[in-house]
C-alpha cells in the first residue's frame, strides 16, 4: 500500500468533512435564521468558506462603549470572500458591508468599530460571496474587543450555573477560601474496529479546549493476525499536524502537540492491510491536556 496515498486521499475526506460540519465558537451550531441566531460563547469565531453565498446569524450583548470588529478571510486558492454586517436590538445597522477578501490565494484584515449608547443584544450576520462557478474557498475569522459580552457556556447537569456576564467562575462565599482547581479527570478513549482491509477510515472531531500540550496514545488490539492501522490529526484548515503514525500487533505509539489556543481538529485513522492475511482489531486512542471529544 502506498502510505502517503492513504493520507492524501484521507486529508481531502477530511476537508469535505471540515467544510460541511465544523462548528465555530468551539461546539456551537451555526444558525442561518435571523429570528434565532446562535448565542456567542466566544468572542472568536473561526470557520471555512466553501464557496456559496450561505449567511448564518449570531447573537451577543454589546455596549456602553466601543465595539470594535474584525473580519479576516484567506483563501485557500483562487479568491475568497465575506461580508459582515451588525444589527442593534431593534434591527437597525451598527455596521454594514464589512468587506474582506483574499485574493489569489492572500488573505484580508478589515477592522471596524462603533459606538453602542447602551448594553442590549446586538446580532451579527456573516456571509459568504460567491464567485462564479468556482473559486470561493478559504476560512474566514472574526474577533469581538471591547464593549463585548457573551454567553457563558452551559453548566453541567446538576451543577450550579454561571453568573450571568461573568467568565464563567462562580464567586466564592463571603470571607470563604478560594476553593483548588478541581483536577481534571480521567477522559473516556476513542475506539473503533478494523475489519481487516485498508478500506477502514474513520474521523474523531476533537475540541482543543485552551493553550496547552495534548498528549495522545494510539494503540491496537488484535482480534486475529497483523491487525494495522494508520493514524494522522490534522487541523481545521485540512494543516497535517501529526502523520505517518503507523501502529501494529499490540503495540501502542504516544505523540504530544503544543496548541497557543482553543480550536478544532480532527484524528484520521485508516486501516492498513498487510498482505493477504486478516488483520480485524480494535484501536483506541487515549488523550490528556485540554482537549475534549468534539459534538
Amino acid at each position: 500500500m502506498n502510505y502517503m496515498r492513504f493520507y492524501v486521499s484521507s486529508l481531502l475526506i477530511a476537508a469535505v468533512l471540515f467544510c460541511v460540519s465544523i462548528s465555530p465558537a468551539i461546539g456551537q451550531e451555526r444558525s442561518e435564521d435571523r429570528d434565532k441566531p446562535t448565542p456567542l460563547t466566544s468572542t472568536e469565531i473561526n470557520d471555512n468558506l466553501d464557496g456559496s453565498s450561505d449567511q448564518y446569524f449570531y447573537k451577543f450583548s454589546a455596549g456602553p462603549g466601543k465595539l470594535t470588529v474584525t473580519l479576516e478571510v484567506k483563501a485557500s486558492g483562487t479568491n475568497a470572500g465575506a461580508m459582515l454586517d451588525l444589527f442593534d436590538s431593534k434591527s437597525r445597522p451598527l455596521l454594514s458591508d464589512v468587506l474582506a477578501q483574499g485574493v489569489d490565494g492572500g488573505a484580508e484584515r478589515v477592522v471596524n468599530s462603533v459606538q453602542i449608547s447602551t448594553k442590549q443584544d446586538v446580532v451579527l450576520k456573516i456571509k459568504g460571496i460567491k464567485y462564479g462557478d468556482s473559486g470561493g474557498t478559504g476560512t474566514y475569522r472574526v474577533a469581538l474587543s471591547g464593549a463585548v459580552n457573551v454567553a457563558a457556556p452551559a453548566a453541567p447537569a446538576g451543577g450550579a450555573a454561571a453568573p450571568a456576564g461573568g467568565n464563567g467562575a462562580a464567586a466564592p462565599a463571603a470571607g470563604a477560601a478560594p476553593a483548588p482547581a478541581a483536577a481534571p479527570g480521567p477522559k473516556d478513549p476513542l475506539t473503533g474496529e478494523l475489519d481487516g482491509t485498508d478500506r477502514t477510515t474513520n474521523f474523531h472531531k476533537m475540541n482543543v479546549t485552551g493553550p496547552g500540550t495534548v498528549t495522545f496514545n494510539f494503540s491496537v488490539k488484535p482480534t486475529d493476525k497483523n491487525a494495522q492501522a494508520g493514524f494522522a490529526v490534522v487541523d481545521a484548515n485540512s494543516k497535517i499536524l501529526l502523520q505517518d503514525i503507523l501502529v501494529q500487533g499490540t503495540d501502542s505509539v504516544s505523540r504530544s502537540l503544543t496548541f497557543d489556543k482553543a480550536q478544532l481538529i480532527i484524528i484520521v485513522v485508516k486501516g492498513v492491510k498487510n498482505g493477504d492475511t486478516a488483520g480485524k482489531g480494535i484501536y483506541t486512542i487515549q488523550f490528556s491536556g485540554p482537549i475534549e471529544v468534539g459534538r
